[in-house]
């Protein structure tokens, strides 16, 4: 889905949802009127992606995650939180595990960090981590049928990816914690009080240095206005290149969410 569409849809949703001033503008359905909001989800994801890992001046392979490391999709885990200090304006924040491993025979020979890896040589792979998220928003837009807003804040990830050929002996690995600054839009439309749709759409660019970009939508069936179970679908890419020509990392995650959200 392109940026510019969502960017198009959240536009729609917004002028659905100004209409006429009123006082009834200002009143946001029970289920929002929340001081503590946390979520559950798993989410069963689709991993795609390139990696390359040079030494000195020397370039690494660019190498792709599935076709030449053989990692695996994986179903992860995590969580997401809300503060609401008044009716819209919220702190959020949200941790996701990075968990992903690969075992495959090499199908070329390929530089990775210090080491050589030559043909028909087993290659293990690992990558582990975690995704941090903080925001500020503001739902400049309330009402009995919803809100839609704004947000500033930061994504985060502390990751390390690890290349083994245990036969030959060889081992190397990546890590480091990279983060970036975000804007995003945040909606949440209700259909009375027991169903409800939410999109969210986030990220920034800094060039070819790196970028982050993130999509969610859900559906929410409400149990009551404290309890909810929601399904829906999220799609992440990371990509950073802290050496031009030399390192470079990108990764995407997408794939169905099933969710419990209790609010306090």
């Amino acid at each position: 889905m392109k940026r510019s569409r969502i960017m198009a849809a959240g536009a729609v949703l917004l002028a659905g949802l100004v209409g006429s001033r009123s006082e009834a503008q200002w009143v946001l359905p029970a289920a929002e009127t929340y001081k503590l909001r946390l979520e559950g989800f798993t989410w069963n994801t689709a991993l795609t992606g390139e990696i390359q890992k040079g030494f000195g001046s020397t370039s690494g392979t660019r190498l792709d995650l599935t076709d030449d490391l053989g990692v695996e999709d994986e179903r992860t885990y995590g969580v997401v939180g809300a503060i609401q200090f008044k009716p819209g304006l919220k702190l959020r924040g949200s941790y996701t595990k990075i968990d992903y491993a690969g075992d495959t025979t090499a199908r070329q020979n390929f530089t990775f960090g210090d080491d050589q890896y030559f043909i028909d040589e087993r290659i293990v792979t690992s990558i582990k981590g975690k995704f941090y998220t903080a925001a500020l928003e503001w739902d400049f837009v309330k009402r009995p049928q919803g809100f839609f807003g704004v947000f500033v804040g930061g994504k985060i990830l502390d990751g390390d990816f690890v290349v083994v050929a245990p036969e030959a002996g060889k081992r190397d690995v990546e890590s480091g914690i990279g983060g970036l600054p975000v804007l995003g839009i945040a909606s949440r439309f209700y259909s009375g009080r027991r169903f409800s749709v939410e999109t969210e759409y986030s990220g920034m660019s800094i060039g070819s240095r790196g970028a982050v970009w993130e999509l969610n939508l859900a559906a929410r069936l409400h149990l009551s206005d404290r309890l909810a179970a929601s399904a829906g679908y999220r799609r992440l890419r990371i990509r950073a290149e802290p050496t031009e020509g030399r390192d470079s990392v990108e990764v995407k995650l997408s794939g169905v969410v099933f969710g419990l959200e209790l609010s306090l």
